[in-house]
Formats: C-alpha cells, sequence, structure tokens
C-alpha cells in the first residue's frame, strides 16, 4: 500500500476522516456520515488502484460523500472481486457521493 501511494500525489499512508465530511490534516479519504465505517483500504489485487470498502453500520439508508485530499482519476464501484462496474461521477475531482443502503456492504476501486 505504501508503495502505491507513495507514487501518487497522496504520498505516505494517510489515516481515514469519519464524520463531519472535513478532511484532516494528512488524511486520505473523508466520510461525510458518522455511521459510515471505510473497513478496507488496499491496492487493487491487479495493481490498478486502491480498494475502498466501506459500510453503513446503523441500519439508516441515504447518501454519503467521500472527499479525498488530492484528485483521483476514477471510482468505480466493484464486486468482491474487483470487477469494476458503474463508475460514479466525480465531483471537481476530489469528491463522490453514492446512495448506501442500510447495512449495506459496497466496494469501490479508487484510481488515484
Amino acid at each position: 500500500m505504501a508503495e502505491l501511494v507513495a507514487k501518487s500525489p497522496c504520498a505516505g499512508v494517510l489515516p481515514v476522516t469519519a464524520g463531519g465530511g472535513g478532511l484532516a490534516a494528512g488524511g486520505l479519504v473523508a466520510v461525510s456520515r458518522p455511521n459510515v465505517v471505510v473497513e478496507t483500504l488496499k491496492p487493487a489485487e491487479d495493481g490498478d488502484g486502491v480498494i475502498l470498502r466501506l459500510h453503513e453500520g446503523e441500519g439508516c439508508r441515504g447518501p454519503v460523500t467521500l472527499a479525498f485530499p488530492c484528485p483521483v482519476r476514477s471510482v468505480h464501484r466493484c464486486d468482491l472481486m474487483e470487477t469494476d462496474g458503474a463508475a460514479l461521477p466525480l465531483e471537481e475531482g476530489r469528491r463522490v457521493t453514492l446512495d448506501l443502503l442500510p447495512w449495506k456492504i459496497v466496494t469501490l476501486r479508487v484510481r488515484i
């Protein structure tokens, strides 16, 4: 992971920020809702991007925004085998918003 991130504009292995949507200094991803848990952040098995796995942990549905400290090229939903699905629209090249169902696990491929 460190090698993958070190080659990007987001150099270093950096923490996740939960809650208020703001990106803490040095954070790799900020989550807009405290009930959404980022449980996995790892290099993709094929080396193409980073896999981000998150879930809704309180039985609530609704939108969540993920914010990145640097521009990302793309964000795709993917399955557990890391096969790309639908591309998610990027907002200003650094944010993506998606709807979550209660208790739902979502896997995303982020290309930096």
